[in-house]
């Protein structure tokens, strides 16, 4: 009886909240990580129109009622940040505009419609081969370790760019998630630099992660990883999305489908449009990266306005 009443007054105070909607934006997040409200102040600063925030708090039952008032109050459009509440903007909302944004992978997720669009979380891996190009242009074998049951056709597209931009790519292919460190090992002496890209079978595993950082490390190995946290364990350099600025490129996106009345499912889903780079100075040390390097680096990030994120 008392959860029943408790979502009862979470329905209503839900309810009146949004009562003012009609030309204003709904963002619906899917949990309170911080990197969503990193997003959400992006769509913040860049919305010119009203803003009101909903958060599922990681929770299924919330989100479905959340998008059930939204569909009676009907804002001019929808944002979704994080997969969950775009999973369920894609199921309960047909005729509102929905722009969604941090969605990993989102292809798998089938986030696709008539009323549907976003921005991707994610550069193209093919787009960080080149930027890795250009700010290490002395790289030339690079080890890749990946599962060609899942990532075939993703190594074969990298690959295709690897050879536009002049470099080798060494493949290390893994079945299980247990053969990767021993896979890993049989790169000594023939790589400049190990690239990693998102196969579930390499980096799923947190502890098989750091087995490749420790390996890269030791054997003064380039490691270009995931994330800034993985820069932080130690890998030398990656290149990240800023979630701000996700946020602003997702509000220009909504606000030009409502000025110009565009079909949402006529927009491909963008790229982001910044990305910081992290580079690890301890590891750079360590494995002997060169001053021209690093020079590179540095260079290269303020050449295109990226944000550089050093670690230690």
């Amino acid at each position: 009886m008392r959860n029943i009443s408790i979502s009862l007054v979470f329905f209503i105070c839900l309810f009146f909240s949004v009562s003012s909607f009609g030309a204003g934006i709904a963002v619906v997040k899917s949990d309170s990580l911080k990197a969503y409200n990193k997003v959400l102040t992006g769509i913040s600063l860049e919305s010119r129109l009203a803003v009101e925030e909903f958060d599922m708090k990681g929770d299924k039952d919330r989100g479905q009622k959340i998008f059930e008032v939204l569909n009676s109050k009907r804002p001019s459009a929808i944002i979704t940040i994080g997969p969950e509440a775009s999973l369920l903007a894609k199921k309960y909302v047909k005729d509102i505009p929905v722009i969604f944004c941090m969605v990993p992978d989102h292809p798998k997720y089938g986030l696709s419609g008539n009323n549907i669009t976003g921005v991707s979380v994610l550069l193209p891996l093919k787009t960080q081969l080149t930027i890795l190009k250009s700010v290490t242009p002395n790289v030339r074998n690079v080890g890749v370790i990946y599962n060609p049951k899942i990532s075939k056709s993703v190594f074969t597209d990298l690959n295709k760019k690897a050879t536009e931009l002049g470099m080798t790519l060494v493949p290390v292919l893994v079945d299980e998630t247990e053969e990767v460190v021993s896979g890993i090992q049989t790169l000594q002496g023939k790589v400049d630099a190990i690239f990693l890209f998102p196969d579930p079978t390499v980096v799923s595993s947190v502890d098989v992660v750091k087995d490749i950082i420790k390996f890269a490390f030791e054997k003064k190995i380039s490691l270009f990883g995931i994330g800034e946290e993985m820069v932080k364990e130690g890998a030398l350099l990656s290149i990240n999305p800023e979630y701000t600025s996700i946020g602003q490129q997702t509000a220009r996106i909504a606000q030009d489908i409502i000025k110009q009345n565009i079909k949402p499912g006529l927009i491909p889903v963008a790229d982001p449009e910044s990305v910081s780079i992290a580079l690890n100075i301890t590891t750079a040390k360590r494995i002997g990266v060169e001053c021209s390097m690093a020079l590179e680096i540095f260079t290269f990030s303020a050449y295109n306005e990226y944000p550089i994120k050093v670690f230690k």
